[in-house]
């Protein structure tokens, strides 16, 4: 089983062996966070609308491949700005029926979104120079975020460590270093 840390840790070594520290400010990391935020939210509602799917979101790789691309995004955000990952143990879903769980679900998912929303507005037109003042406050606004994807996760019963060192293995083969050395192409402009 692996820890946040240790996946934060990896993830550094994954993006210094690929030169792609050039990439990751503090703004363009929130930016893409802002996106997979929004593709979670789109697989999660696909999910809930199909009858067949609904009761086992931690099951469908388009959930949980979301999952993991936020739980990356906020772990890179974190390394990047130097903040501590708050070490948080994903609580597992409880008995209450499956009608609530899933309006827990989607207001949990809202308040994700309206977090990183919030994130992305205090960067949204910055200079550089102007990142590194709000630095000290987006802290917490990265810290409430990832407390709810925290909890999406465990509503769907998905352990975030887990998926996202499963995502960033597979991403190690995606993303071959002598392909993608200092480059920000996407794993399917390499083949």
């Amino acid at each position: 089983m692996a820890t946040l840390q240790q996946v934060m840790d990896d993830q550094r070594e994954f993006a210094n062996a690929r030169d792609w520290g050039q990439f990751h400010t503090p703004k363009n990391l929130a930016m893409a966070l802002g996106g997979e935020v929004g593709e979670l939210s789109a697989a999660i509602a696909d999910a809930l609308s199909s009858p067949s799917d609904r009761a086992g979101l931690a099951s469908l790789e388009s959930v949980t491949s979301e999952i993991a691309d936020v739980t990356l995004y906020l772990l890179r955000l974190f390394d990047v700005l130097g903040f501590a990952i708050p070490e948080r143990r994903t609580q597992g879903r409880d008995e209450s029926s499956s009608q609530v769980q899933e309006h827990l679900v989607l207001v949990t998912l809202a308040k994700l979104v309206g977090r990183v929303g919030a994130i992305l507005e205090l960067w949204q037109w910055s200079s550089p120079q102007e990142i590194q003042t709000t630095t000290e406050r987006v802290e917490h606004r990265i810290v409430a975020a990832f407390d709810d994807l925290a909890s999406v996760a465990g509503l769907v019963d998905v352990e975030l460590a887990d998926v996202a060192a499963a995502k960033l293995a597979r991403n190690a083969d995606r993303y071959p270093v002598s392909k993608s050395f200092g480059s920000h192409s996407k794993y399917t402009d390499f083949y």
